[in-house]
């Protein structure tokens, strides 16, 4: 993907700060035996952690909102389709009243709190007492927000590397939801519960907004679709539409695998003869129902076969998705306003994190 493409993001940098409760012990705490829910790892807790929690929660939930329409880029940015920017600032400005309003609510019992951990602790109450931080300065240490940003490169430099890997960086994301999904409530069952059509939703809408990042994403999204139109209209998933439904999860649960898949969906004929077609295509389930995408009827054909004739089956262009493939919800329209700070320089390339893939078997 080149670096132009980048205007099709923008990127949210979380700005929240949470205070630990925790001080470094002294020498004369060093000299002392702790009790373990007083002090750990060089630190002393001056307020009970689980006081805290909420604002730990909040924090967490302005990630996972991030994650669920966005990827992680350069680091500590999340990339954001910037069809989806309005509905994005309006989860977290909603995400940052409740964090401000836990915060609040902290700083109104924290006094409290600290002489009811003292009180839980009589035996060390002269030691926990020095080490009591003034309620301003814990004021000034929790905070919740965000910061948008559109990016462009400063003449000399390139953001094509950046770019390039939001590609793997989807799918990465996209496959470890697919595992954890699998795992958590496929694996070793021969039925489950429609709501496991909910999350699928919500990938398929991540695809969507990132449909310029790679060739594959589009027959993906068409494979979802088929998957889900594919299911009962009520009670439990199971038989071949289980069969259906994992085989879809079995395509998604690995780049590799995604890019087999397409590559079979490209390929000028597939059939059950084939010694080259690829498993991912007639794909077999390990459990109680065997079964593959053909079983029901799903032929890689049929996924492609509303797509218009064209030098490729598939494109990448924003414009052109759009008619062919509706979001799940309709997606404002975007003006990107005054907060939305132009340019940023370039920065330098920080290595992505990457996180171990469980791949389901």
């Amino acid at each position: 993907m080149s670096s132009r493409n980048l205007s099709n993001v923008v990127l949210f940098n979380l700005s929240v700060r949470l205070w630990t409760g925790q001080k470094k012990l002294d020498k004369a705490d060093i000299n002392n035996d702790l009790p373990k829910d007083l002090g750990s790892l060089g630190h002393k807790k001056t307020v009970d952690p689980k006081s805290l929690c909420p604002l730990s929660t909040v924090k967490r939930s302005m990630e996972v909102a991030l994650s669920n329409v966005g990827i992680r880029f350069m680091g500590s940015f999340y990339a954001i389709p910037i069809h989806r920017l309005d509905e994005v600032r309006k989860v977290m400005d909603e995400k940052v009243k409740t964090g401000m309003d836990a915060r609040q609510k902290f700083l109104d019992n924290y006094l409290s709190e600290v002489e009811s951990w003292i009180s839980q602790h009589p035996d060390w109450e002269s030691r926990l007492r020095p080490a009591v931080v003034p309620k301003d300065r814990v004021a000034s240490a929790i905070h919740f927000g965000y910061d948008v940003f559109t990016i462009n490169a400063v003449p000399g430099f390139s953001l094509d590397d950046h770019s390039s890997q939001m590609g793997s960086q989807l799918f990465e994301e996209v496959s470890d939801e697919i595992n954890e999904i699998y795992d958590r409530s496929v694996l070793g069952r021969d039925s489950v519960n429609r709501r496991i059509i909910k999350p699928f939703e919500r990938i398929r809408a991540k695809l969507y907004g990132f449909s310029f990042v790679d060739p594959i994403v589009l027959p993906l999204i068409q494979l979802i679709d088929k998957t889900i139109k594919a299911m009962p209209d009520d009670g439990p998933i199971t038989g071949k539409e289980l069969a259906v439904f994992s085989s879809c999860m079995m395509v998604l649960s690995s780049e590799d695998k995604m890019r087999q898949y397409v590559d079979r969906l490209n390929s000028d004929s597939v059939n059950d003869d084939d010694d080259s077609l690829a498993p991912l295509i007639s794909l077999p389930i390990q459990g109680p129902h065997q079964g593959s995408l053909l079983d029901i009827g799903i032929q890689p054909q049929s996924i492609v076969a509303d797509l218009p004739e064209a030098e490729s089956p598939v494109h990448t262009a924003i414009d052109i998705l759009a008619p062919m493939i509706s979001p799940m919800s309709p997606a404002p329209a975007v003006t990107v306003v005054q907060h939305v700070v132009p340019a940023v320089a370039s920065t330098p390339q920080v290595a992505p994190v990457r996180r171990k893939m469980k791949v389901a078997a």
